[in-house]
């Protein structure tokens, strides 16, 4: 998932910026037991943040991802699961 900047410079509506972050998910079997506290624990997925030059960046709290993908566990943890994966009828 990229992150942008915003910049309301054009009449108050916002336009998307320059690159500021970059999400990443991987999924491999056992990855999310071997780093992921059981309480947050999203099947075998894993994090990282990247800023736009591809440094790590400091303080950025991946619990917060695994938080927001814990409800999900029905599509595996992913957001709009169906339009990237399920593809059954189309």
């Amino acid at each position: 998932m990229e992150i942008y900047k915003g910049d309301a410079a054009n009449d108050g509506k916002l336009e998307k910026g320059e690159l500021a972050k970059i999400f990443v998910m991987g999924k491999n079997p056992g990855w999310g037991a071997a780093v992921s506290p059981a309480e947050l624990r999203t099947g075998d997925w894993i994090y990282s943040a990247y800023k736009a030059d591809g440094q790590t960046p400091s303080g950025d709290d991946i619990a917060q991802c695994r938080a927001c993908h814990l409800p999900l566990a029905k599509q595996d943890f992913v957001h709009r699961y169906d339009e990237y994966f399920d593809r059954r009828g189309k």
